[in-house]
């Protein structure tokens, strides 16, 4: 799992060189033909104001072109004032897009770990937004839901702790109140549940077991 250029140093049979991706040049160490880019490798960059800040890719080139199917890695990291001590501490955010790209973008079916806070979405994906089916997966449920431009648009269903099952129907990623949308319990008691303006949720029995 290569993260930095220190890691990517140990591996003696790749070549080291810089290849252009987004309008700025990037380190690339893999495979080459002619100094270009051509085969496996791993291009990274490093940003530190005002955040230390890594993208990742890792895949196939062809001509210096990272083609279709891969692997784009985002690391933030973020520096903390711990209050008794007055040291920094570094709080660390990981991305992981394998899929589909299109010009260094998220486009087609492809799969984002979150990994620092244990959420996964796959589905798919144009522009770098999300466009289309998406099953997310989080710590404690499982959504089944339809972006539209990023935003939620259709049916969603929410399933919690395997049984309790959360549904509702969404436009421009604003819930809508005239569409029914319940809340399943394992016992079978059914509750209506909506939002209001204020984005407080209220619930309203409509059948109990």
């Amino acid at each position: 799992d290569i993260t930095d250029a220190t890691e990517l140093n140990n591996l003696p049979y790749f070549h080291k060189t810089t290849v252009k991706c987004e309008n700025s040049y990037y380190l690339y160490y893999g495979e080459v033909i002619n100094e270009i880019p051509n085969g496996h490798g791993t291009a990274f960059k490093i940003k530190i104001d005002p955040l230390k800040y890594t993208k990742i890719y890792t895949g196939i080139w062809r001509d210096g072109v990272l083609v279709n199917e891969c692997c784009e890695k985002i690391l933030y990291s973020y520096p903390w004032l711990r209050s008794s001590k007055n040291e920094e501490q570094n709080i660390y955010i990981y991305k992981v897009y394998t899929g589909e790209m299109l010009n260094y973008k998220k486009h087609g079916y492809g799969v984002l770990n979150e990994t620092h806070i244990k959420c996964v979405y796959k589905g798919m994906w144009q522009d770098d937004k999300k466009h289309g089916y998406f099953i997310s997966t989080h710590v404690k449920c499982t959504t089944e839901e339809n972006y539209l431009n990023d935003k939620l648009e259709g049916f969603c269903k929410t399933i919690y702790d395997k049984v309790n099952v959360l549904t509702g129907y969404f436009h421009n990623g604003v819930l809508l109140h005239d569409k029914e949308c319940t809340m399943t319990y394992a016992n079978g008691d059914i509750y209506k549940w909506f939002q209001n303006k204020d984005m407080i949720t209220a619930t309203e029995i409509i059948y109990a077991n």
